[in-house]
């Protein structure tokens, strides 16, 4: 494995590790979820949107707006839909490329906070990792795994 292989699979490792960390809001009065599965999407030139299918424990889709790029950190902004119609909000991120050694593919990462949404996610919080390729195309393959905590449901 070159040298450039193994330092975008490091920080691709370290990212993910990353992601296992306290979660927002995960206090005693919610409880929390794991949540995996895989994004599809699209990056385009700012400032237009890219939307691309979510699968998994998030399953709906997901749109991408480029709000700014400094080398190969591009800040981003998402809005999601779930399959049921509920909408979850996240902060403003940045998505991370790093050089693979194979020409038109980079490696990718992005954390990603969830700070509430409607219907389900009314209220939720939470701390998703992704991580995966894009290819020269701005095509985006994305593994996301982390946890979401829901409010508990007062009781009458």
């Amino acid at each position: 494995m070159n040298t450039l292989c193994r330092a975008a699979l490091m920080a691709v490792l370290a990212a993910l590790a990353s992601g296992f960390s306290a979660v927002p809001g995960a206090a005693g009065n919610s409880h929390c979820e794991p949540v995996g599965g895989t994004v599809f999407t699209n990056f385009v030139d700012p400032p237009t949107n890219a939307l691309g299918p979510v699968s998994g424990d998030l399953a709906g889709a997901v749109s991408v707006q480029i709000l700014a790029i400094n080398g190969n950190v591009y800040h981003i902004r998402k809005h999601f839909v779930t399959t049921s119609g509920d909408t979850m909000t996240v902060a403003d991120t940045d998505f991370t490329t790093y050089p693979t050694g194979v020409s038109g593919l980079a490696a990718a990462t992005e954390p990603m906070t969830i700070t509430g949404g409607t219907g389900r996610f009314d209220g939720a919080t939470g701390s998703v990792t992704f991580f995966g390729a894009i290819n020269g195309d701005g095509e985006v393959m994305l593994r996301y795994s982390g946890t979401v905590c829901f409010p508990k449901v007062k009781e009458p």
